[in-house]
């Protein structure tokens, strides 16, 4: 059976800000967590302001709330990638976190988590204060 996305992607996935802005550092950063509940799948997007092999994303996992630890996947960049992807689909445990290891000194411009696959329909991406959601059909030309 083939997925098919119907409509809007935005009404089908949960697109959440799991870190912000971060200024230049080595340290590691470490989003908030996710709560995989309905979702088979997250994808998650990071920018660093400068590209190097020795930047990086890794998956950690739990089974328990506020006990994500274990690492699982990451990324492997190229010395000139400074926008990195990491899609996981199936996570054996209900949370996760994203770790932004920044070998180099750089920004972390944000990490995004994007939940697919839901079990349930039922998804709202507005976030009042923080997050908005603007839909066109068609639009008309300038």
């Amino acid at each position: 059976m083939q997925d098919i996305i119907h409509g809007y992607i935005a009404d089908n996935v949960k697109i959440d800000k799991i870190a912000d802005y971060t200024a230049a550092g080595t340290d590691a950063v470490t989003s908030s967590e996710l709560d995989m509940q309905d979702y088979d799948g997250v994808i998650f997007l990071a920018s660093f302001g400068t590209p190097a092999v020795n930047n990086l994303l890794t998956m950690h996992h739990g089974a328990v709330s506020g006990v994500v630890a274990a690492s699982v996947a990451a990324t492997t960049p190229a010395a000139s990638d400074e926008d990195q992807v990491l899609d996981v689909q199936h996570p054996i445990y209900r949370y996760l976190k994203c770790v932004a290891s920044r070998g180099t000194s750089t920004t972390l411009e944000y990490l995004i988590a994007i939940r697919y696959k839901s079990r349930s329909k039922a998804i709202e991406n507005e976030v009042a204060g923080t997050q908005s959601v603007d839909k066109f059909n068609a639009p008309a030309s300038a």
